[in-house]
């Protein structure tokens, strides 16, 4: 109309009036009123990193550990939600956007915390099955294969007679998503830095403490992570990885999602205990006061 109506008033007026609509049933559909949207903040956090000591990092990184596998309690409390909107909201509002938005949040949560404890379980099981037999899957024998291609691609895919293979291809994107980050959050901004000369923010300066060495940052880095996955990935998953998300299923079990929460301290020199927002890398690192 011509009453001069901003445009976010306009949208809110509209958003309403098509609600008003829908609920008459006057409308295609029930109206989204709200929409979240993420908002990004400009924060770089490293591995934990305790000023009391390497013993002290490493208790404090399985506190770390206990508490992200305490996230399987969203699972249930997705599933109990689910329950209560098919009860209680009106079946107008129950559209297959709907549904497709909750299969994909259970999807999501799945694969994050029922999936890598579904594969170590499976694994496990193979790899006992396998030793016990004599490094062997009778399963598997060639003589029982003949005649049977798709059960002998099951078997090697399944690494009958290579257990390693089965991991190759996610220990490789594993490496390659690790190294792609790091260079990209840390080692990119202080490159560009350098190169520009201009920009001296906390944010450009922080690196991830990667040592040039004696191929660059990058290469070292890819070198690191690379001894990181192959040497002692495996305890450390098992540690760190294993142990939490079994813990986690008990605790959720008995307690539901009641914790102690325990925080994980990020050491970073002096700016552990920055404040400000120069401090923190908002503003030109060698500001004064």
């Amino acid at each position: 109309g011509g009453g001069g109506c901003p445009p976010a008033a306009k949208a809110v007026s509209d958003a309403s009036t098509a609600a008003a609509a829908a609920t008459a049933g006057r409308g295609p559909g029930p109206a989204r009123l709200l929409r979240l949207r993420p908002i990004f903040l400009p924060v770089k956090a490293t591995s934990v990193v305790s000023e009391s000591g390497g013993l002290q990092s490493w208790v404090d990184r399985w506190q770390q550990a206990k508490r992200h596998a305490q996230g399987m309690a969203e699972l249930s409390y997705l599933a109990l939600a689910t329950y209560d909107m098919i009860r209680l909201l009106p079946l107008r509002l129950i559209t297959p956007d709907l549904w497709l938005a909750f299969a994909q949040l259970f999807g999501r949560l799945l694969y994050i915390h029922i999936s890598p404890a579904c594969q170590f379980a499976t694994m496990a099981v193979l790899l006992v099955r396998f030793v016990c037999s004599g490094f062997c899957l009778p399963e598997c024998a060639t003589d029982e294969l003949s005649g049977h291609p798709g059960r002998w691609a099951l078997c090697a895919l399944a690494g009958a007679w290579m257990p390693a293979w089965p991991v190759f291809l996610p220990t490789f994107f594993i490496w390659l998503s690790n190294v792609l980050f790091v260079a990209a959050s840390f080692l990119g901004p202080r490159q560009a830095a350098g190169e520009a000369r201009g920009s001296k923010t906390l944010w450009h300066s922080e690196d991830a403490g990667v040592r040039p060495g004696i191929c660059g940052r990058r290469w070292t880095l890819a070198i690191q992570i690379l001894f990181d996955l192959v040497v002692v990935g495996g305890p450390v998953t098992a540690f760190y990885g294993i142990a939490p998300a079994l813990l986690a299923l008990w605790s959720v079990f008995r307690r539901g999602n009641r914790f102690e929460y325990v925080t994980a301290t990020k050491a970073m020199g002096d700016r552990a205990h920055a404040s400000t927002a120069s401090e923190r890398g908002l503003l030109d690192a060698d500001t004064d006061g």
